[in-house]
């Protein structure tokens, strides 16, 4: 095999297996709140109040619902934050 096509081959092949040796994290609620933790449930920390957490692929950032009180109309207002794992900034 010709080693210009096998060394980007190989780049590419332990690119892939370093990313699934990565810290991985799962996104959580719990009490009103949404939640970050390692897949083995170490170092858990509280990102906002909120609802139904999803963790984007590259766990960098946490979209969550919110709630909030409705102006002029009944029930509450929701929406849809997203929140920087690392600084912990929540968008709305």
């Amino acid at each position: 095999m010709n080693r210009k096509i096998l060394s980007p081959a190989l780049f590419v092949l332990f690119t892939a297996l370093a990313a699934f040796g990565a810290t991985r994290t799962i996104a959580f609620e719990r009490n009103g709140s949404v939640w970050i933790a390692n897949l083995d449930g170490s170092g858990a920390k509280k990102i906002a109040a909120g609802a139904l957490p999803e963790i984007s692929p590259d766990g960098t950032r946490l979209a969550f619902n919110t709630e909030g009180d409705a102006k002029n109309r009944p029930g509450p207002e929701r929406r849809i934050a997203i929140a920087d794992v690392a600084s912990g900034k929540v968008t709305f």
